[in-house]
């Protein structure tokens, strides 16, 4: 069932996400050939380095136009499929709450993924020279040779490591969304008020956690594991672990929050 959730959640992301990558694409595209336009062009145009100064600016502003896109149709398919008239169907399917979740989440997940890569991408395109794409590829293979030669295996582990925090971190972003609006969600009125102050009072509380986090890492005596590959490979690794451990803690608490409004206490507008 988590399967079928999945794909209709896909279908229906789709029919907006696609259409914005295809804008940024050709966006990251039109800016680059008025650059080249304008680089070849022997007399300096001021149309032409208007056109590509509007580019350029219209560029910029899909990039940050699709993290926010991103992070809003997540807030909003969430509210529409489970906080409304549509979440009397939703909680009829046959499959539990988590199944409903995490068809969300992951979702949610890739198409943040998706993004990050498809923006990468168009930057690519925008600063492209020839032979950047061989130099890139050649660096990335040195950069990885180097972490594997020299710290055996701990650069693939450090990848991973890198790898596993970033969804982690997509997941409880999600979930610091999900969580005030089921809780908001479980009162009878005022809902979306209280929605937005258990959203300000989780980023309160996790803000302070990050703090206390900190002070406690700052503590640490790093004296002897400068000059020492293995010493300083573990205190990466550990450090990295307690980030993944911290992360997965923050977001199992949040996820039985909201897994606990929506079984319990919702009142479906």
């Amino acid at each position: 069932m988590l399967g079928k959730l999945m794909k209709h959640e896909f279908r229906a992301t789709a029919r907006l996400m696609l259409p914005l990558y295809i804008v940024i694409a050709a966006l990251a595209v039109f800016t680059r050939v008025s650059g080249w336009v304008l680089e070849s062009s022997k007399q300096n145009s001021g149309l032409l380095s208007v056109v590509n100064g509007l580019l350029l600016f219209l560029f910029v502003v899909s990039l940050i136009a699709s993290v926010i896109f991103a992070v809003v149709l997540m807030v909003v398919r969430f509210y529409k499929n489970l906080m409304t008239d549509q979440g009397y169907l939703m909680f009829t399917l046959p499959t539990d709450i988590h199944g409903l979740l995490w068809s969300k989440l992951f979702v949610s997940v890739i198409w943040f993924l998706g993004t990050i890569l498809v923006d990468l991408l168009a930057c690519f395109i925008v600063v492209y020279q020839s032979g950047m794409a061989l130099d890139i590829y050649n660096g990335l293979r040195d950069l990885f040779s180097q972490l594997t030669s020299y710290y055996a295996l701990n650069g693939a582990a450090f990848l991973l490591e890198l790898l596993l925090f970033v969804v982690l971190s997509m997941l409880v972003g999600c979930l610091c969304f999900y969580a005030p609006i089921s809780i908001g969600n479980s009162f009878s009125n005022h809902k979306g008020l209280l929605s937005v102050v258990f959203f300000f009072a989780i980023q309160f509380v996790g803000k302070i956690l990050n703090i206390a986090g900190f002070f406690s890492l700052s503590d640490v005596n790093l004296n002897g594991f400068y000059n020492d590959a293995s010493k300083m490979a573990s205190l990466v690794h550990g450090a990295a672990w307690s980030l993944i451990v911290y992360q997965a803690a923050i977001g199992a608490i949040l996820y039985f929050l909201t897994w606990l409004m929506l079984r319990r206490h919702l009142n479906l507008q």
